[in-house]
């Protein structure tokens, strides 16, 4: 059997080639042929961890398993680190994947390989740092052994997702040893100093149980945290974060923020947490409840030059129509503006983003139900810059507003229909005289994109050749 790459059978058929090598004659493990070292990362018999072990045995297993070993595969890939197996597998299995991960990066660094250097993101869940089997109580051991990953050196760690929920309370009510998290954060500073972007989950929403009267949450001691990354945060997502005190002041130390979003979060909280961030230019609000137009005023007169807004409502109860208006008429810079299930908008706040927001270069509206665009003028219509629009989910849209934009936005190229203006075969064939392609994606049927005049006449060019007509020019002597 030819040990080539070209061999249909060693990629088909791997176990046929096993099996009619002599046992007698077992070979080196130089040997084994690159083809069935592929197959074998191919049909998923090695895990990550197995893959980027294997790479390290010789240059010639290198040269093939480490392409392999940066793919994202199973629960966790060597780029993206979640250290958080617990939930899946159980917690002798993430300990072991902690302890297998610490050991490739010292083996890693000691080769003098860069490995090091492809880790950019690291998940931890800062409850696996407790006995959550036992008696909750903190555990040394675990915190040196996530340090270890730490200290391995990971130049290029780019983002830090922790995770957390909230403790159910000790037989003896006793949580001090939360005060651990602190120690944990300030051992874990020196080797962050390359983190841009930090993401903060607080999952007690899915507890199944009552928290305790004492402070029995993790998120009383992530101000630190916060405060020890505030010089090299660029990004910031605090997702269903509390707004406890000491919160705020810790965020007025980050500078340098120049993305910030906050999920699932109350009004109050939102207020509390806004800051002076001078660099700020994309905002993301998703709130818990409705949205009060007091604080989307207060965040305009915040941020007058953001680029980027996104603004998630809330679904049960309108909100946020007058606040929105006067958000857009101080925001004139932005570039992309994403509104959902914000039902309190209408006609008013949309004539206020055509007046003002002539630097529009995306526009998502979706599951706005109140919203027409009937109002809305050709003349007045200053979107030059206006690339994509999504209009998905908006049922009381005109088809006349449709055409007013494919017609005074030049540069527009994607635009998505909400589903009674998609069925609209008038719309259509106007869409279709102005270059516009209908493509049918599964979860945005109504999808078109612009077709330039010259792929045009080069399809058509195509479709004269393949049916056999000759263009005919005249000479031009």
């Amino acid at each position: 059997m030819p040990r080539t790459s070209s061999s249909p059978l060693a990629l088909t058929h791997p176990e046929r080639v096993l099996s009619a090598l002599p046992i007698q004659s077992a070979a080196p493990i130089l040997s084994v042929p690159p083809e069935i070292l592929l197959e074998i990362c191919r049909v998923s018999i090695l895990g990550n961890l197995d893959i980027w072990a294997c790479s390290l045995v010789c240059q010639a297993w290198r040269a093939v398993f480490l392409p392999m070993a940066w793919l994202p595969m199973h629960l966790s890939n060597v780029e993206i680190v979640d250290l958080h197996h617990i939930d899946y597998d159980g917690w002798e299995f993430g300990l072991e994947y902690t302890k297998r991960l610490a050991v490739l990066l010292a083996e890693s660094a000691r080769l003098g390989l860069d490995d090091c250097a492809h880790v950019r993101s690291i998940l931890i869940n800062v409850c696996d740092l407790f006995d959550r089997v036992g008696s909750y109580h903190y555990l040394p051991d675990m915190e040196q052994l996530l340090l270890s990953v730490f200290a391995a050196g990971l130049p290029n760690l780019h983002s830090l997702d922790f995770e957390y929920s909230v403790l159910p309370p000790t037989h003896s009510d006793d949580l001090s040893h939360l005060s651990c998290l602190y120690t944990f954060f300030t051992r874990l500073f020196p080797y962050c100093s390359s983190v841009e972007e930090l993401i903060v989950s607080d999952n007690s929403a899915y507890a199944h149980y009552t928290p305790a009267t004492t402070p029995c949450s993790p998120r009383y001691y992530l101000n630190p945290l916060i405060r020890g990354l505030a010089p090299t945060l660029r990004m910031l997502i605090l997702s269903r974060v509390r707004a406890d005190p000491g919160l705020e002041d810790a965020l007025s130390a980050c500078l340098s923020l120049e993305d910030v979003t906050f999920e699932g979060v109350r009004n109050a909280d939102v207020r509390r947490c806004l800051s002076v961030w001078p660099r700020l230019r994309c905002l993301g609000l998703q709130f818990a409840e409705p949205a009060e137009d007091a604080l989307l005023e207060r965040v305009g007169e915040m941020y007058p030059g953001l680029t980027e807004l996104y603004l998630h409502g809330y679904k049960r109860r309108p909100g946020g129509g007058a606040g929105i208006a006067a958000l857009m008429a101080r925001c004139r810079g932005i570039r992309e503006l994403i509104l959902t299930d914000m039902e309190d908008v209408d006609d008013t706040a949309l004539q206020v983003i055509v007046d003002k927001c002539t630097e529009l270069e995306s526009l998502h509206l979706t599951r706005l139900k109140r919203l027409t665009g009937a109002a809305v003028r050709l003349e007045s219509l200053r979107w030059k810059k206006l690339e994509r629009m999504r209009l998905d989910g908006c049922v009381a849209i005109v088809s006349a507003f449709v055409g007013i934009v494919v017609t005074g936005c030049p540069n527009l190229e994607v635009l998505y229909l909400p589903e009674h203006l998609g069925q609209n075969d008038d719309l259509s064939e106007t869409l279709e005289r102005m270059n516009y392609e209908r493509v049918k994606r599964s979860s945005l049927p109504y999808c078109w994109t612009k077709e330039s005049r010259a792929e045009k006449e080069q399809k058509q060019e195509q479709s004269r050749s393949k049916s056999g007509v000759i263009k005919c020019t005249p000479d031009t002597d």
